[in-house]
Order: C-alpha cells, then structure tokens, then sequence
C-alpha cells in the first residue's frame, strides 16, 4: 500500500501520483483511474492510499470501538474469499464491507462519537456522500445506532433494500431481513424514504416502519424498553 499525493482533488479525483491502475467490474462508482505514468511518492499525509490492485481508498474515519466474536472486512469490490479478520487498529476505507458472523459483532465509532453498534450475521457497507454525508448500506441483519447531533446540518443516512433513513441527533435501529427493511426510532428525528414510491415518512420515537417489495411504507407503534432489549 502507497501513499498518493492529492491536488485540490476529491475522494479519488485529480490524484496526481498513482504508479498504475487496474480496471475490474464492480469497482465503486466514486472511485477513478488516475494517471498511469506517474511515481509513487512516500511522504504523502493525505486520505488517499492504494491498494492493491489499484483502487484509490479514502480514510472513512470510522473506526472499531470494540468487536466480539469473527468480524471479518473486505473492500466492496472484491470477492468473498478476501475477507479478513479486523483488529482494533484496523483502518476503515470508503466502500469497505464488514461482515459479523453468528455470536458476534462490532461497535463502530464516528468522529462525533456517534456509536452504531453491528448486531452478529450483518453486513454494512460504509460510504461517504460529496456533501460528507456518511452513508451506510445494510445488506442484511442488525444496527443499532446512538448519532450524536450533526455539525452544519450534516446528516447520516442508511440504506436498506427497500427504503433510505436520514438521520439527526437519534438512537435508531434498523433491520433488514428477507427483502423487508424496517426502522424503528426510540429517540430524536429520522425521514424513511421509499426507494420505489419516493414517498417520505417521518417516524416518532416509538414508531416503527416496514417497507416492502412494494414500496409500501407501514408505520406501527412499538414498545421501546421491550425494542431495545431485542436490540
């Protein structure tokens, strides 16, 4: 891994100091080649650093807090077999996949200290938006999230398979299980957007939504001291 020098550029645009680049399907769309005739330079004490294969990776931020159990990390653009198991110093990058297996989990931390916390058999993807909106994508289990109130408007979103929640000064916990996202808000403010309808809810604490293949956003009641003992 390498250091790159950056000018004036932007998660992976207008590097200036790339050795070479390795195109491959599913690389992430916020991720591009840069030059292949440059040098590598060491000194760099930018974000941008190099894998591998050539892929630009950009210091999420996000760091373990904690973890039990198997917790294992890939880049999202490689295959299963890349997994790895993670450690405390362990550095996480834009676009990165983390994966919990049965009687584990991992306690992410933010710069805010914003704690989510990866409930065992998950999977989440960590993204950053242009806006430094962070951005995470739950691909299946658990998350249950305490997010400090955001500086400058700033936001936290995650994504499910049906529906996006954007949020702001929350204790939230989300679930994807067999093609259903849910939401459930025990504290603060979060919008639930349909990805098919586009439609918008907001959700009180102590409402939960589902939202389905259809798109179709349900908002029920629940039991927050019995919600988060499940959490």
């Amino acid at each position: 891994i390498k250091y790159l020098r950056c000018e004036d550029g932007y998660r992976g645009r207008d590097l200036t100091c790339y050795v070479s680049w390795v195109a491959r399907a599913g690389a992430p769309t916020n991720i591009v080649p840069g030059p292949s005739t440059t040098q590598p330079v060491d000194d760099c004490d930018c974000d941008y650093i190099k894998d591998d294969i050539g892929y630009n990776l950009i210091d999420s931020h996000i760091r373990f807090n904690d973890f039990y159990g198997e917790v294992k990390m890939r880049p999202n653009w490689d295959e299963d077999d890349s997994y790895e198991f993670v450690d405390l110093d362990s550095p996480i990058y834009e676009c990165y996949r983390i994966k919990t297996e049965e009687d584990s989990g991992a306690i992410l931390g933010l710069e805010d200290m914003s704690t989510y916390v990866m409930k065992p058999e998950s999977i989440l993807i960590i993204r950053t938006e242009e806006d430094n909106t962070s951005r995470f994508e739950l691909i299946v289990g658990a998350l249950w999230g305490n997010v400090k109130k955001m500086i400058r408007g700033e936001s936290i979103k995650c994504e499910m398979s049906q529906c996006v929640a954007g949020i702001s000064g929350t204790i939230v916990a989300y679930e994807e299980k067999n093609g259903v996202s849910s939401v459930y808000l025990f504290a603060g403010k979060v919008d639930v957007t349909s990805k098919k309808t586009k439609k918008k809810q907001e959700l009180q604490p102590g409402q939960t939504t589902s939202v389905g293949k259809d798109g179709k956003i349900v908002v029920k009641k629940f039991n927050i001291e019995q919600g988060a003992k499940k959490f």
